[in-house]
């Protein structure tokens, strides 16, 4: 929403994801890790030491103490009448021109075990689809 590429509402992460948030990879798919309930406070002081510009947003009121700088955590609880206020000038951003998302919190879901390949799927060819996706071999006029 706000130029960030978010996964959010898991209760734990992949391991390979972790591993590589953890480490202070850069290489990561996401940039942005929402309500994620493996991150206890534990772990956000791991990934805060190997990710020294990454900063933190807690919006639960009963939050983990993290013991992180002011200048890197954010505790945007619900009370706060502007949130868009306290989060562009936390990360530096001009006010967006929309409205706060409000939403009603469906929680966080499981991570699902990846599934056996021992028996192959199905597939189509789509060497030669019609799908608009999937270009021709025919060269364009």
């Amino acid at each position: 929403m706000i130029g960030y590429t978010c996964i959010s509402d898991l209760d734990r992460m992949a391991k390979d994801d972790f591993d590589t948030l953890r480490r202070g990879k850069p290489c990561r798919l996401f940039n942005a890790y929402v309500n994620i309930g493996s991150f206890d406070a534990e772990r956000v002081r791991e990934i805060a030491a190997n990710n020294p510009h990454a900063l933190f947003i807690m919006t639960a009121p009963d939050h983990p103490s993290t013991n992180l700088p002011p200048k890197r955590i954010l505790h945007l609880e619900p009370t706060i009448a502007d949130k868009w206020h306290s989060l562009s000038q936390f990360l530096g951003i001009d006010y967006p021109a929309f409205p706060y998302p409000e939403a009603h919190d469906i929680g966080q879901r499981s991570v699902a075990s990846p599934l056996p390949l021992d028996t192959p799927l199905p597939a189509a060819d789509l060497k030669f689809g019609t799908s608009p996706w999937i270009l021709s071999r025919r060269p364009l006029k």
